[in-house]
């Protein structure tokens, strides 16, 4: 989940006691460099390369807010080396899930494809997508979202068999909540009551219900910083959220990853086409909204107080 107005963690979140110390930043940036320094190592595994990478062939990727990317560059040729984020068990982060349905995703031409996953999923090595982002485009005044509509239908064409499904089942809104609630109210430690306990209650109770009957294989997170214009056709990356589920989960995150306020989300609804008082568009937008709320909550981006705010409003 990536809505990039949010910067960084706010530290009134967490009690003083759980703060990072700079020993201990410091502490965490040498591990980063010490896994990178093991990726490296195990080059000749990738079969991509004829001698080992050197450092002056790698420069970070920023903008993610969960795992850590490098892009290589030998020659002509350029990879990406994504490092997966240390809790993504914490975030019920499937990563058999995601390799699955990106690869499918690729192979409809819609995903960069894997190329090397790493036995124990520390790191995977995945085609770079070279072109601009649609937050680059949305800067030059382009407002190319039929074109991500025809995109996004594309993805939720994709036949749903037995074999496309190698155990996937759909997600279940209420399970993923609960996994995002439980990390918030470790973070707030004795600061859990029954006001927090009440409005968890309330939402987890709105959310179990599906938009509808209609399930399709879903990105999840298709926020400006995830669309690349690539070789004439818009892609997507970063498929750690990619799930069965109802297609306009994926419209949903779409209107509200898209930046704009009110009135310019409507105005983009016009022009895909939804009915804003059609009672699927509004569970689907409900259940969106909440998890990604609850995502940011989870990771200590919002405080509490911010949390509260814009769950409140879903009630």
């Amino acid at each position: 989940m990536t809505w990039r107005w949010v910067s960084q963690p706010d530290i009134d979140w967490m009690p003083s006691s759980t703060l990072l110390s700079a020993q201990q930043a410091a502490s965490s940036t040498h591990q980063s460099a010490d896994v990178l320094s093991g990726v490296l190592s195990d080059w000749r595994l990738w079969q991509l390369l004829e001698q080992a990478p050197q450092p002056n062939q790698l420069r970070p990727l920023c903008g993610g807010l969960t795992n850590q990317s490098w892009l290589l560059s030998v020659n002509e040729q350029r990879w990406v080396i994504r490092i997966n984020a240390a809790n993504s068990g914490d975030l019920d982060i499937r990563r058999d899930h995601e390799y699955f349905i990106q690869q499918r995703a690729a192979e409809a031409g819609l995903a960069p494809r894997v190329l090397y996953r790493c036995p124990d999923d520390i790191y995977w090595i995945v085609e770079y997508l070279d072109g601009p982002s649609l937050r680059d485009v949305l800067k030059q005044g382009h407002q190319p979202w039929p074109q991500l509509q025809q995109r996004l239908h594309r993805l939720h064409d994709l036949p749903l068999t037995s074999e496309w499904h190698f155990g996937l089942e759909v997600m279940d809104v209420c399970a993923k909540a609960e996994v995002y609630w439980q990390a918030i109210e470790q973070r707030l430690e004795g600061r859990w009551n029954s006001d927090w306990q009440q409005l968890k209650q309330q939402l987890q109770a709105g959310m179990a219900e599906l938009p509808g009957p209609e399930r399709s294989l879903c990105h999840m997170d298709p926020n400006p910083d995830n669309w690349k214009w690539s070789n004439n056709q818009w892609r997507l990356i970063d498929w750690e959220y990619a799930t069965v589920g109802h297609p306009l989960w994926d419209i949903a995150s779409l209107v509200q990853m898209s930046e704009g306020n009110p009135a310019e989300q409507a105005m983009l609804l016009v022009d895909l086409g939804i009915d804003p008082e059609q009672p699927d568009w509004q569970q689907a937008n409900r259940q969106l909204a909440c998890l990604n709320s609850l995502w940011y909550g989870a990771q200590g981006i919002w405080n509490a107080r911010e949390l509260r705010t814009a769950l409140q409003s879903l009630v």
